[in-house]
């Protein structure tokens, strides 16, 4: 676990508070423990996770909370 816990508190160290967007809430554990700032309405992920079309609101949520990727 030593080099897994370095690894995450390395990458914490460098990019704490970055935003990020999710599809699933598989990955929200490791990201809150890096730092991230995840951006993604958790009913938007977990409507994605279920295989259902997220709602247009959340999918708005998304796209207006997304960091830019360009």
């Amino acid at each position: 676990m030593r080099p897994w816990l370095a690894a995450l508190a390395s990458f914490k160290a460098r990019y704490a508070g970055t935003p990020v967007a999710t599809t699933e809430p598989v990955a929200d554990y490791m990201l809150q423990a890096m730092g991230m700032d995840n951006l993604t309405p958790f009913g938007f992920q977990a409507d994605i996770m279920n295989g259902v079309d997220p709602s247009p609101e959340d999918i708005a949520l998304e796209k207006a909370s997304s960091p830019s990727t360009g």
